[in-house]
């Protein structure tokens, strides 16, 4: 008898390991940074504004996975100030949303919260709208999307200038990604969102010693 529940113990022992491994491995699959190919030496400086993340389930106070809201009300505010004077300031505005197929893990440990194809993964109707500039990643890094890197290359954009959340993961992983293609980044310092104030500074401070330039809206559009 001993022995039947030793082998027992060890199969749900192997079960639970197994388990355990797969979710370490779908995490590091959703945060890897990809390295892509540097950019070219194109003849303009083309900007682009991106614009990640910005979605219902995070951003409304019905919503299921809240980052914070007084940060994510306050970047709204200030990404829409940058939208409206984007043709002034000859930017390309970029919408990126981060979505989970209904089978993966990913979903699953996300409370369905940004499930492909949901409300609560759309972006938040505050945000304007002035294109038809959408991307859909499925992973932190928004150069994950094929397509968006293709439209970055395709129309010779080589500064970028980052907002959005969660700055800690996504931005994060983006703008280290950006770097390693030697894209020019702009980090808008009250265009970012995370948990709490300090650790959006201390993530802020990093950005800045990575050396990408860390500026203000107001700063941007003067």
């Amino acid at each position: 008898m001993k022995k039947i529940m030793f082998i027992i113990s060890g199969i749900f022992f192997l079960i639970i390991l197994a388990s355990g491994l797969t979710v370490l491995s779908e995490m590091n699959s959703l945060s890897e940074i990809t390295k892509g190919n540097i950019i070219n030496n194109y003849p303009e400086q083309k900007k682009a504004l991106i614009i990640i993340d910005i979605q219902r389930n995070i951003t409304e106070k019905t919503g299921t996975m809240i980052l914070n809201l007084k940060q994510t009300d306050e970047i709204i505010d200030n990404i829409n100030k940058i939208i409206d004077s984007s043709d002034k300031h000859d930017l390309t505005v970029i919408y990126i949303t981060n979505e989970f197929k209904k089978k993966s893990l990913a979903n699953f440990l996300t409370k369905k919260a940004i499930e492909k194809g949901s409300e609560g993964a759309k972006i938040d109707p505050r945000i304007k709208i002035i294109n038809n500039n959408f991307f859909i990643k499925y992973k932190m890094d928004t150069f994950t999307s094929s397509e968006f890197e293709n439209f970055l290359i395709k129309n010779q954009i080589n500064n970028l200038i980052i907002t959005g959340l969660d700055a800690e993961n996504c931005v994060d992983k983006t703008v280290k990604a950006a770097i390693n293609r030697q894209y020019k980044l702009k980090i808008i310092s009250n265009g970012i969102a995370t948990k709490t104030e300090e650790r959006r500074n201390k993530k802020i401070n990093e950005f800045k010693n990575l050396g990408a330039e860390i500026m203000t809206t107001d700063e941007l559009l003067r």
